[in-house]
């Protein structure tokens, strides 16, 4: 007799996880408190029903909170867990739940379908790069922070010259000199962090220490990409497409559909790029770019784009090389 297969899927909130368990005899299902009882509640659950470790798990990307039972199971020993973007659960939810009832438990039992028809890619993430995930978003939110302050000191600066401004701008100094402080401190870490794809992506002129180790973090495993086009896609730079039958055929603007924070960081660095490109003082690989391109009148943000495109190419080769940027050397951007 064979072993019968089964797949979980595990819709995650704050508080609870809903536990989905699929096989082609039944559909069971366990509601857990998101937390480490629960979690061993579910292992128990799951050892009752003689599910083997290797079974499929889906898991919805949910905002942070899905963290601590991924690394539960994964220290467990399962070996096939996958996380997934809510928009790949929402699409297979519209698919296969037509009449639109939607619950937790219906949720669940969906991801645990979902991991019987499709084949999906294991999570492979590290708690090493969780950790420096949330330091680049406690950066984003320190920047910010920065930026709206200052905003606010210098519209009281101008209203200081008809009244007198100085016990509210005084406060507002101080925040922005420890905001400043805290920053680097940030800056400083990350750049510790990932230090050697640091030095790789800051050989090419444009790029800074603090934008390479921004764009390490949210990069992650370079070997996870088998080639550059997966990578452009992960930075939301690939051309977004519109085609039905043979009325409708657009190829226009960037999908924007990949990383926001790593497609931002190569905007500034392009941006860098484009103006040495332009003093003639830049890369010769991007000063012809640029120069065909302002001969092809396209417009200044459809170059960036295109600086942008090649920068993330040029970075996706040097990190699987393991080599630095080499000055007016084109790189093979096939995969090593």
């Amino acid at each position: 007799m064979n072993e019968e297969k089964f797949s979980i899927g595990i819709d995650v909130s704050k508080q609870t996880l809903d536990i989905g368990i699929v096989s082609i005899s039944k559909t069971s299902h366990k509601k857990i408190k998101n937390e480490l009882s629960g979690y061993k509640e579910m292992l128990f659950f799951v050892d009752s029903l003689n599910i083997s470790h290797e079974t499929i798990i889906i898991i919805e990307a949910t905002g942070g909170y899905h963290y601590g039972v991924v690394y539960f199971l994964l220290e467990q020993g399962f070996s096939n867990v996958k996380v997934i973007n809510p928009s790949i659960a929402k699409a297979f939810a519209k698919m296969s739940n037509l009449r639109g009832t939607k619950t937790d438990k219906v949720d669940a039992v969906l991801l645990a379908k979902l991991g019987k028809i499709k084949e999906l890619p294991s999570y492979t993430e590290s708690k090493s790069d969780i950790k420096k995930k949330y330091l680049v978003t406690t950066l984003i939110g320190l920047r910010k922070h920065l930026r709206e302050t200052r905003q606010r000191r210098n519209t009281f600066e101008f209203q200081s010259k008809v009244i007198d401004m100085k016990e509210a701008i005084a406060p507002l100094s101080k925040v922005i000199k420890c905001l400043e402080k805290e920053i680097e401190k940030v800056e400083k870490k990350l750049c510790d962090y990932t230090k050697e794809d640091v030095q790789i992506i800051s050989s090419i002129e444009g790029i800074s220490e603090k934008g390479a180790a921004l764009m390490s973090v949210e990069i992650g495993d370079i070997t996870r990409f088998q080639n550059c086009k997966q990578i452009v896609a992960f930075t939301g730079l690939d051309p977004k497409v519109e085609e039905s039958g043979t009325s409708v055929k657009k190829k226009g603007s960037i999908s924007k559909k990949g990383n926001p924070v790593l497609r931002e960081a190569l905007f500034q660095s392009a941006w860098f790029v484009y103006m040495q490109a332009v003093k003639g003082t830049g890369d010769t690989i991007f000063v012809n770019l640029v120069e065909r391109l302002k001969k092809g009148n396209k417009h200044y943000y459809q170059i960036l784009c295109a600086i942008a495109h090649k920068l993330i190419g040029i970075i996706f080769a040097l990190l699987k090389k393991k080599e630095k940027y080499v000055k007016n050397y084109h790189f093979d951007l096939t995969p090593v």
